[in-house]
């Protein structure tokens, strides 16, 4: 009995939005165990037709089978376990250690927010010692070379699946040997563990050497296929390239090259007790600095007082003016602080991943912008036209910069969306352009404003974290804790998109819903966030850099550490508002003794330099990586 194609094409017809047809009438059965090679001239379908093996794009017509099973009706995660797909170009936005980018590669065998296993490292130190890149587990991706990081990323489509592996141009940046060895890798891999190899090159040579079968494309559709030696005539490649060939016969393959390298110290793996010791760390942090907030403030107040008020219920008027101030002013502050920090590092960290750039921050998309106009339009028109109440909840204020928030978040996310998915270059073109215009519609508010509402306006763009009570701690809590825990669990996705939305997709990843969840989850908690303590910025750029120097990369340990210790550092940066102005008074010999600072303006004079500094770093990684 024949046995039945690994993976099977049935007249797969596909086209692009534009109408031109890219394939025409595909029909090829790949039988298990076969090491096949794509070939043709740029433009003839062959990463297109690679793309629609993995499941990535949908064809217009036919059929798609592996093993006999419509590849459509395969969940993602289930395919991403049978199929590998390694496309041409990877750019790490982050610095990944090399071992860590190989175990990213196990994410469809991970559940939830899981870390691996032990038998998934092992099978990462097995695919780096087969792909010759264990030297390079404790070095950075993206200061490897071109073709250092094209075999780290085949050792990751190696620990992904053991079924299906997909690779488009695999041997590109390598040099003559790290070509061979490649190839004789993936040959090796099919003939001893019966894994289907298909990859798509343009170097006829390899293919004729190592491959059993070839097939030829040109204009979408398949010109020859078949055994090198028949597929690769002389004639067929001038017709297909315009170019004259002359065919020789191989003198000897050579043996397989081998090092006697001595094993290399892994780079440390992620485990549960690292985990829990980085996050632990980050919350005891968190928990001091919310109390020692308890002795900070522009007035004297006694926290050994409010404790008694509270425990011991004493009743006198020092008593009950110590609870006041510690526990009806100092500690709603803390903690309106650390809500607000929690939430601008976790939108920080995750719209870096998003859209793959270290520099994004919050307001890098406008949201703030937009929350700002809705509060001083309110300002504005507020009394004018009777809109104020005063009962529990959400002011006027916060409600109208909210939905300012929301309006330049959908408008950003309407513009941003092509085929289903984020374009992340239109998205950030779309925030820059809506913040340029919110920010002009602010001056003209402001233009329009008497001194008394112009004042108001200015105080509450640099933002503040003034509280009294907990009215304002309960709305937002209200507001930000759903997207906290929405965006937690795209921990594992975002480590995925971070080397690119490609590479995510072809291991399961929901690209179009994580990027969705991801951006308004984000976008709304912020909104939340600036409705009520104005705009804070920086606090998602400096906090997820410097948390990401600590920890790593790997957003699994970087967010909970980054929310933690993003609400300490707004809390710090609110004791310098606090205490600055008194202290700078003192030197002076002034009285600025209960004199604020805005909390905004804190975080500005510390994000600026850092912002700076930034760019020069990454200006000098883009210098060594050339």
């Amino acid at each position: 009995m024949q046995e039945r194609p690994h993976l099977e094409l049935r007249d797969v017809r596909f086209a692009y939005a534009d109408g031109k047809a890219v394939l025409d009438g595909i029909d090829l059965a790949v039988p298990r165990g076969a090491s096949w090679s794509i070939v043709g001239p740029n433009g003839s379908g062959k990463s297109t037709l690679l793309r629609i093996m993995a499941g990535l794009l949908a064809p217009d017509g036919g059929q798609v089978l592996l093993e006999g099973r419509e590849l459509s009706s395969i969940r993602a995660r289930q395919r991403a376990r049978r199929i590998a797909f390694l496309p041409q170009n990877v750019a790490p936005a982050f610095g990944y250690l090399a071992r860590q980018v190989v175990a990213m590669g196990r994410y469809p065998h991970v559940r939830g927010f899981g870390l691996e296993s032990h038998h998934d490292w092992a099978l990462v130190d097995e695919a780096m010692t087969w792909t010759q890149t264990d030297p390079l587990a404790r070095r950075a991706l993206n200061t490897l070379s071109g073709g250092e990081r094209q075999r780290v990323l085949i050792a990751a489509a190696l620990v992904q699946a053991g079924e299906l592996l997909l690779l488009d141009e695999p041997t590109t940046a390598l040099d003559v040997n790290h070509q061979i060895g490649i190839h004789r890798l993936l040959a090796r891999l099919s003939a001893e563990h019966r894994w289907t190899v298909i990859t798509v090159t343009h170097d006829l040579n390899l293919a004729a050497h190592f491959s059993q079968h070839v097939v030829m494309m040109k204009d979408g559709r398949i010109v020859a296929a078949g055994p090198p030696a028949d597929v690769l005539t002389a004639d067929r490649v001038e017709a297909v390239y315009g170019a004259a060939m002359h065919r020789l016969t191989h003198p000897g393959t050579g043996a397989t090259p081998t090092t006697g390298r001595k094993p290399m110290p892994m780079a440390r793996e992620l485990t549960w007790r690292r985990w829990t010791l980085a996050v632990g760390a980050s919350l005891a942090i968190a928990i001091i600095v919310i109390v020692v907030s308890l002795w900070v403030g522009t007035q004297r107040g006694e926290v050994s007082r409010a404790v008694s008020a509270v425990l011991h219920a004493v009743d006198d008027p020092e008593h009950d003016m110590a609870r006041q101030l510690i526990f009806g002013l100092r500690l709603p502050r803390a903690l309106l602080a650390m809500i607000a920090g929690v939430t601008l590092a976790l939108a920080g960290t995750t719209f870096q991943a998003l859209l793959r750039n270290p520099l994004a921050e919050p307001y890098t998309l406008g949201v703030a912008s937009g929350g700002a106009l809705g509060a001083l339009l309110a300002l504005k028109l507020g009394p004018a036209i009777g809109w104020d109440w005063s009962w529990m909840g959400p002011s006027p204020l916060q409600v109208a910069a909210f939905i300012g928030a929301l309006v330049i978040v959908l408008v950003v996310y309407g513009l941003g969306r092509s085929m289903g998915m984020l374009n992340t270059y239109d998205l950030l073109l779309a925030g820059v352009t809506m913040a340029l215009f919110c920010g002009a519609a602010t001056l003209a508010v402001q233009y329009f404003a008497e001194y008394r509402e112009l004042f108001g306006m200015i105080r509450w763009m640099m933002g503040g974290v003034e509280t009294v009570g907990y009215p304002d701690i309960v709305s937002t809590l209200t507001l930000v804790v759903p997207a906290w825990v929405l965006l937690l669990t795209l921990a594992g996705a975002l480590n995925q998109l971070s080397l690119g939305e490609e590479l995510a997709g072809s291991r399961g990843v929901p690209v179009g819903w994580v990027q969705a969840i991801g951006f308004f989850a984000a976008s709304l908690a912020t909104g939340a966030v600036v409705a009520v303590c104005g705009p804070i910025g920086f606090v998602g750029l400096i906090v997820p850099h410097a948390v990401r120097a600590v920890v790593g990369p790997d957003h699994r340990v970087l967010m909970p550490c980054a929310a933690l210790l993003g609400g300490a550092f707004l809390i710090v940066c609110d004791w310098g508002s606090l205490r600055l102005l008194p202290l700078y008074g003192r030197l002076r010999g002034e009285d600025f003794e209960g004199v604020q600072l805005p909390i905004g303006v804190i975080t500005s004079l510390l994000g600026g330099p850092f912002f700076l500094a930034l760019l020069l770093r990454s200006r000098r990684a883009e210098r060594v990586a050339r």
